[in-house]
């Protein structure tokens, strides 16, 4: 469980986060091929029966997605409350767009709007033990005609704990939530 989605939900209203979205990836997988192949590649591999495993992501099998692939550590407080998320590696189109942030935890990043997204992505992500999907509608106020998508999708060492994720993320210029 984690705090963040009470917090989220809260400080979005009146405030730019009102067109950001998150759901289970299985409402857009359909939409969008490479989301469909990185959620067909992790069933693949585990046979759609358990977590991956970060040793059951060979990035030489997905080439063609790794500059828009980022990895991400959550990091539990005492409590087992999700409390950070470390960036341990970033692919180049998402270096090239936000900047080098790998080895930086989210908490420090220097959008706070972003930070926010990221960690109410992650903890969905932990609670529904599921991929999840997010869409923010615009970048900023300023950047209105650009959108992001990003796929979280747990991983775990020992089937239980989510002690990793795997982290597709696109810029691009369309909703894929506007034909809902």
């Amino acid at each position: 469980m984690s705090s963040f989605d009470a917090q989220t939900t809260k400080s979005r209203e009146g405030r730019e986060l009102k067109s950001f979205t998150v759901v289970d990836a299985r409402q857009v997988r359909a939409k969008d091929k490479n989301i469909d192949q990185i959620l067909s590649y992790v069933e693949e591999k585990t046979g759609g029966k358990r977590f991956a495993k970060r040793s059951d992501i060979q990035p030489s099998e997905l080439k063609d997605l790794l500059p828009d692939i980022c990895f991400f550590i959550p990091r539990y407080g005492n409590d087992g409350v999700l409390d950070d998320v470390d960036i341990t590696l970033m692919g180049t189109n998402v270096v090239s767009f936000y900047g080098e942030l790998t080895g930086q935890n989210v908490k420090s990043h220097p959008s706070p709007v972003i930070a926010e997204r990221i960690l109410a992505c992650v903890s969905k992500t932990i609670n529904n033990r599921r991929p999840t999907f997010a869409e923010a509608a615009s970048l900023s106020p300023d950047q209105n005609y650009l959108a992001v998508k990003a796929l979280y999708v747990p991983l775990s060492e020992d089937g239980q704990l989510i002690d990793r994720l795997l982290v597709y993320v696109r810029v691009f210029g369309k909703s894929l939530l506007e034909d809902e």
